[in-house]
Formats: C-alpha cells, sequence, structure tokens
C-alpha cells in the first residue's frame, strides 16, 4: 500500500508561550491516515454506549476520546488541549450520562476527567496530577469507570483494590473493597458497570472473578473460577450490561467474550484469537447499548467490532498497523543514506522498511534474532549504503537491499558485549557507536564489528549521533546531553530543560529519545514524553523548540527519532502515532509571500528567541529557583490543576501548593515563558 502524503500550510504550533517555531510541516510517511473520519486508532483501550447508541472510545495513544454513529460514523473527538489540566494524556476507560455528559478515566494522570456533551472540558479530580494517592476521592492507577440511572460515578481503583463512588460533580460519596479473596474484596478490579436497577459489577483480573454489589456497596455475590472451560475466566479486564439485564465480561485471556445471566449463570460464549471477524488481540474491552447489541474495542488490532446479543458479528471499524508494506508498526529509529532513502527500523514488529526520497515504499525485511522483537530498535547507514540494526543485544549488518551480512555482540559486560544495544550511529570513517543503555556505557566498532573502544557515560546512554567533526553526542537519564570525541574524551555536557515530564514514576529517568546534528554542529533533541524537539547549539545553549502531544500535523505522540536528509529537512519517527512527519526549516521571510512552492500558502511565526530557563531542582519541596537574571523577569506566578496561584517577584520561589505546578515566568520584553514542576508532599 502507498502510503499517504499531506502537503500542508505551515503551521505556527508553539510548545509554549516562549518558543516558536522554524519548520513547516512538509509531508508524513505514514502507516495510515490519521484523519478521524477514517476511524483510526492506536490501542483504543475503553469503550461506551449513550441512550441514543452513539459509541464513545477510550483511544489511548492518540490520546483522545472518538465519538461515533451506531454505525462508526465518526461525530467528534474531544481531549486534545494546550492546557495540561484539559489534556487526555492516557484515557483507559470512558462513560457517558443520561446528559451526554462523558467522564475520562486517566491511569497515568490518577484522575478522572468531565466533558460536557459538546466535548467542552468541565472538571478534572482525583489525586494530585500524576501522583497517586489513597484517600477518599484519590486514586492509584483507576482502569475503569461508569456511570448509573441517577448520574453517580463509580471507579475501579485498582492499585488500591476497592470502587469509590462520586456525584456526577465529583464529590466523593463513599468506597468500598481491600486486597483480599473474600467477599467484598478484589485482587485487581479493573472493570465496572451497573444495571438498570443499580447494581454495581466489577471484573477482577486478580482473581479471576466478577462481584455484584448493591448500589451503595453492600456485598450481594460473586463467581468465576480460572480456567477456560464455559463459565470459567482467565483475566477477565471488562464487564457491561445489556439492556435484558444480561453480562457480558471480557474474558481476555481467552481471547473471547462470555455471556452470564444477573446471577453468574453461564449462557454463552463468542470468539477467539486472531485477526478476522469476531477474532480478537489483546485486551479487548465491551459495551452494550440500549437494543443489546454489543460493541468490542479490540485493542490488539486497532479496531471496534460489533456483534448482536446472541453473538453474531455486524461490522468492525478502525484499522490495523503494521499489516501492509508501507505501514509501520512503532518506528523506534531511522536513517538516511546519501541517495535520500529512508530506512525505518520498528520496534512492533522487528522490521526494517525502505522508503525512496518521495516516502515510497520500497522494500522491508525481518531483522534476525526474532526473539528479540519487542525491544527498542536502532539503525543507522553507512557512507557505502550498509545497513546497521540494533536489537536485544546484538548488531546487524545488512547491505542497502536487506542482505544479511553479519552481526557482532552477546549478553555481558565484557568488551562487545551489551546488555541493551538501545542506539547507534556511524561517523563518516564508517566507525561505529554503540549506546548500551543498561550497562551505561557507548562502545566503538570497526565496520565489521571488531571492538576498537570502550567508554562509561555514567547515566544510562539512550541515544547517540556523531556530527560532522567527528564528536559523538549522548543522551542520558536525568535529561543529560553529553558531547565526547571520537575517542570518547569527554568536552561538555548540559541538561536538556524543557516541559516536564509527565509521568511521575519516570521523572528521575527522563532522558531525550532521540538525536541529531545538523551541517554546522547544532544539536537537535526530542523528548517521548513530552513530545517536543528542542535545538541547541554546539555548546549546549537552548535555541528554540517546537511541538506538542497529539495525532495532528506537527504533533507527536512518543517521537523517537530525528534525522535530517542532504537537503536539511527534518524527518521525526512518531512512534505512538505509526508514523515519520518530514519538516523544512523555514527560509522565507515572514513578512512577505511563500516563494517557494507558489502553489502552497504559507505564513511563518518569527523565531522568537529567549534565554535557556529553568526551575530546579525539579522535584521540589516547595522550595525552588527560576535561573534567569533578575533584571529581566518581571514576575513569577505558579499554578495548580485546581486553578490555585501564587504570584512571586523575585526568583527565589517557596510555595504551598503541592503536586505538578505550571510555572509562568514573564520577561521583562513580555514574553511568558512556561515551566512544569512537581512539588513533593
Amino acid at each position: 500500500m502507498k502510503p499517504s502524503f499531506i502537503i500542508s500550510v505551515v503551521l505556527s504550533l508553539l510548545c509554549n508561550t516562549s518558543f516558536a517555531q522554524y519548520f513547516k510541516y512538509d509531508h508524513e510517511i505514514s502507516g495510515y491516515s490519521l484523519t478521524p473520519a477514517l476511524a483510526t486508532f492506536s490501542n483504543p483501550s475503553g469503550i461506551a454506549t449513550d441512550a441514543s447508541g452513539n459509541v464513545y472510545v477510550a483511544d489511548h495513544d492518540n490520546r483522545c476520546i472518538q465519538k461515533f454513529s451506531n454505525d462508526g460514523v465518526f461525530i467528534l473527538k474531544i481531549g486534545t488541549s494546550a492546557n495540561p489540566e484539559q489534556q487526555i494524556i492516557r484515557p483507559v476507560a470512558v462513560a457517558v450520562d443520561a446528559n451526554g455528559n462523558m467522564y475520562v478515566c486517566e491511569e497515568i494522570s490518577h484522575s478522572v476527567m468531565k466533558y460536557n456533551a459538546s466535548g467542552d472540558f468541565v472538571k478534572r479530580w482525583g489525586s494530585a496530577l500524576y501522583v497517586s494517592g489513597s484517600a477518599d476521592g484519590e486514586f492509584n492507577t483507576p482502569t475503569s469507570i461508569t456511570v448509573d440511572a441517577s448520574g453517580n460515578v463509580f471507579v475501579a481503583d485498582k492499585l488500591n483494590n476497592r470502587i469509590q463512588k462520586f456525584t456526577s460533580n465529583g464529590v466523593f460519596v463513599k468506597k468500598w473493597g481491600s486486597l483480599g479473596n473474600t467477599n467484598g474484596k478484589f485482587g485487581s478490579p479493573v472493570g465496572v458497570t451497573t444495571d438498570a436497577v443499580g447494581n454495581v459489577y466489577v471484573a477482577d483480573a486478580g482473581y479471576d472473578m466478577i462481584h455484584k454489589f448493591s448500589n451503595d456497596g453492600v456485598f450481594i455475590e460473586r463467581w468465576g473460577v480460572s480456567g477456560s472451560a464455559d463459565g470459567e475466566l482467565s483475566a477477565p479486564e471488562s464487564v457491561s450490561v445489556d439492556a435484558f439485564g444480561n453480562i457480558f465480561v471480557a474474558d481476555c485471556g481467552n481471547y473471547r467474550i462470555q455471556k452470564f445471566t444477573s446471577a453468574g449463570v453461564y449462557i454463552a460464549k463468542y470468539g477467539n484469537q486472531g485477526t478476522g471477524e469476531l477474532e480478537f488481540g489483546t485486551h479487548e474491552n465491551i459495551a452494550a447499548d440500549g437494543d443489546g447489541n454489543i460493541f468490542i474495542s479490540d485493542k490488539g488490532n486497532n479496531r471496534i467490532q460489533k456483534i448482536t446479543n446472541s453473538g453474531v458479528f455486524v461490522r468492525k471499524w478502525g484499522t490495523l498497523k503494521g499489516i501492509e508494506n508501507g505501514q509501520l508498526n512503532a518506528p523506534s529509529d531511522l536513517e538516511i543514506d546519501a541517495n535520500g532513502n529512508i530506512f525505518v527500523i520498528s520496534q512492533g514488529d522487528s522490521m526494517v522498511r525502505k522508503f525512496n526520497s518521495d516516502g515510497e515504499f520500497v522494500t522491508k525485511w525481518k531483522v534476525e534474532y526474532d526473539i528479540y522483537k519487542n525491544l527498542n530498535g536502532g539503525i543507522a547507514v553507512d557512507a557505502s549504503g550498509n545497513v546497521y540494526v540494533t536489537i536485544g543485544y546484538h548488531i546487524q549488518k545488512y547491505t542497502n537491499a536487506g542482505q544479511f551480512i553479519t552481526a557482532w555482540g552477546e549478553f555481558g559486560y565484557d568488551n562487545g558485549q551489551f546488555r541493551s544495544a538501545a542506539s547507534l550511529a556511524v561517523d563518516d570513517l564508517g566507525y561505529i557507536y554503540v549506546a548500551d543503555s543498561y550497562s551505561s556505557n557507548i562502545q566503538k566498532f570497526s565496520s565489521d564489528g571488531a571492538f576498537i573502544k570502550k567508554w562509561s557515560t555514567n547515566l544510562s546512554p539512550y541515544a547517540v549521533t556523531v556530527d560532522d567533526f567527528r564528536n559523538v553526542i549522548v543522551s542520558t537519564a536525568g535529561a543529560v546531553i553529553t558531547k565526547y570525541s571520537s575517542s570518547g574524551n569527554f568536552l561538555i555536557d548540559w541538561v536538556s530543560e524543557g516541559p516536564a515530564p509527565m509521568y511521575w514514576n519516570m521523572i528521575r529517568n527522563y532522558y531525550s529519545a532521540a538525536l541529531v546534528t545538523d551541517s554546522e554542529g547544532n544539536i537537535y533533541a526530542m523528548s517521548d514524553y513530552d513530545s517536543f524537539v528542542q535545538k541547541f547549539s554546539t555548546n549546549g545553549t537552548s535555541m528554540w523548540t517546537f511541538g506538542m502531544p497529539g495525532i495532528g500535523d506537527a504533533q507527536f505522540n512518543f517521537g523517537r527519532a530525528l534525522e535530517f536528509d542532504q537537503y536539511g529537512n527534518l524527518y521525526v519517527a512518531d512512534t505512538g502515532n505509526n508514523r515519520i512527519q518530514v519538516f523544512k526549516p523555514s527560509t522565507v521571510d515572514p513578512d512577505k509571500p511563500s516563494t517557494v512552492d507558489p502553489d502552497i500558502t504559507t505564513a511563518y511565526a518569527k523565531p522568537v528567541l529567549v534565554p535557556s530557563i529553568i526551575v530546579y531542582p525539579n522535584p521540589s519541596t516547595g522550595t525552588f529557583r527560576v535561573s534567569a537574571d533578575e533584571k529581566d523577569i518581571q514576575s513569577v506566578t505558579v499554578f495548580n490543576v485546581l486553578g490555585q496561584k501564587e504570584v512571586f517577584t523575585g526568583l527565589e520561589i517557596s510555595t504551598q501548593l503541592k503536586g505538578l505546578l505550571i510555572v509562568e515566568i514573564l520577561t521583562k520584553n513580555n514574553n511568558v515563558i512556561t515551566k512544569k514542576i512537581i512539588i513533593q508532599e
């Protein structure tokens, strides 16, 4: 299948209010179009229906909720916003009340979000953003949500092993459950729903059973036993009730749907593992409409299936990734040869795909050592066109057409051994540099795999590149970028400070997932967590950033690789969106019409260069500093997710607010610089 190409007008997207982007969006090399009308998903995790039969999908990796008609026609998409409080990050479940209000469950941010029927943000509640909690109204990895006929909201609070009940406005009502295998206790509550009279049903993946409670949490009964026979369960992750009171369970470990009476008596089963009709990938979720139709979010196959109450297949919509020649399945790295050919390695299927300079598919091949197929892969091309691939603790070498040449490496700590070869680069002399993230070192080899040298990076390296002056640039944990000589001698290092990492449990391992240099030696780094590209001078001075999370043009979803071609176009491996995006450096006067392409209307935002300002330490216990000159700053304002704020006139900040905070720095020339910081309890 020939990949889609999109030529669009220039976007003036800002990562924050202080940085303007330098690049014009050019085109996309994609496994599928991301136009919502074409119903594309990336790990659809939750599903719900409303009173009119509309279907709502929690599109996990695309960071949004999509709404469709009962027949799969696209209606609405919600949750994409530059405001951190309103942006959906990783939705796992969705529910809809009688008025069409939508409730979104986010396990990563440990919160619930509410939107009205038009898709406008209403409020968020739960723990401090990205910080788990166990107090009343707080969450630790909430995984499922439902609304009863009275508008009460029930949340499966997975790691707290409980169900919490709220009003429609997020006011805590009550809770029940704890860890255990007795009545009223759970092993891992991951699914929740209610029936017409308000009874609450909970799917317990830990103990392979379904629990039934009254609306106020009084235990009624439970059923289920581990196994694959009729009525037995394996990792049930979702439960739904149809209009007739039948209970449908997503029996994920057995790749099927099972149907029970409201008392838990087995009735029927539907489906098995696969990609066909009534076949499922991993982690299916289910929802029933008022007519008894059953909708299944088939996460492993990136699609929705609709069946009747009796298990007859009706239709499906959504696309599979990585099936056609030109499709991509989680691209983790890319490289461009001297002729402009583009080589992409996909961690989802351990496949290398070759495209020509126009993005047209040429060939593909499977990397050796299939056993390591799910590990991140790096790719590099030497001056002769040979292709080098890292996967697991091996390096493989291929011709430009994909014929296998040789391989080297094995598991270990010695010279020529790797624990996890995360990235590699080739210099103009053909020397290979490999970043071993687990062993915290860089190893240098000849083009045939002969070991030459090794040096420590202290912190775990995740990306490596070589500039035109044969300097080796490495990104490590802690967001540190270090420059070495080709012999491993330390030259300079700096912190790649940008938007703070989204995930609290990863904050100390925050890193730039991709590095590349231009012909002048400037360094470009990409953070996969925050989905932005940052440019540094040769001495590490921050110059600008662009990009933001999302599925649109110049938006990214876990970007993992950067590369320039011979014309200076920048290629970005947009991993979570299963595509490559291409940008052209802006050479057009922003105040004059474009002369680059008369068929394209272009308008550029003027670059605004600001000092590289950081807030530190991050995380903090409440006191932190802004790294700026006092004479350049008017004020510093600190906000939390509830809208509470504190204003400071100095650069030494001592705040009473907790959790994830937004720091707005107003400069003397009225630029606003936005940062994020975690304030620990």
